[in-house]
């Protein structure tokens, strides 16, 4: 959002530009209602068998940071959106507040700053991310987008257990 804000005004930052911006699972669209919202919703996989040591087969799949059954989770997403838009719908689809809807034409102008988007391979909002190196891309941005395979949303940021104590 920033960046293209600055596209748009770069007068905002009179004398200087950015060259670049790094994203980390950044959240670009606000209608909440790309498919990784139901196809990387959490999930937890049981079998009746176990290991050779006895342990459990369990498997946890999506996105382990939103919990919720996927209505609540796109409830919550969407109230945090109107929240984020000052409860003015119409802005959950501006190219400047949701920059997933931007078009090419958008992304294009005198200062092209390199983007570096990182994303989770199992995040809820991955989608977004992928959009909005791809428009940038065809803008002529330099671009680079690395999905980590299995991860969730900000996983960088949580130690051991996600932050609950445990593993």
């Amino acid at each position: 959002s920033l960046v293209l804000q600055l596209q748009n005004k770069p007068d905002l930052l009179p004398g200087r530009q950015i060259i670049g911006a790094f994203l980390f699972s950044p959240w670009t669209n606000l209608m909440c209602n790309t498919p990784e919202y139901y196809t990387n919703a959490f999930a937890k996989i049981r079998s009746p068998q176990t290991f050779k040591d006895l342990t459990p087969l369990q498997q946890f799949v999506g996105d382990i940071i939103f919990q919720s059954l996927t209505e609540e989770n796109a409830g919550e997403f969407s109230a945090n959106a109107l929240e984020y838009v000052g409860y003015k719908s119409r802005l959950q689809t501006d190219p400047i507040a949701s920059p997933y809807f931007a078009d090419v034409e958008d992304y294009k102008g005198k200062h092209l700053p390199a983007l570096h988007i990182a994303v989770g391979g199992s995040e809820s909002i991955m989608g977004d991310s992928v959009r909005v190196a791809y428009k940038a891309a065809e803008a002529g941005w330099e671009v680079s987008l690395e999905i980590y395979n299995g991860m969730w949303h900000v996983f960088p940021m949580y130690s051991e257990g996600c932050g609950s104590g445990s593993e």
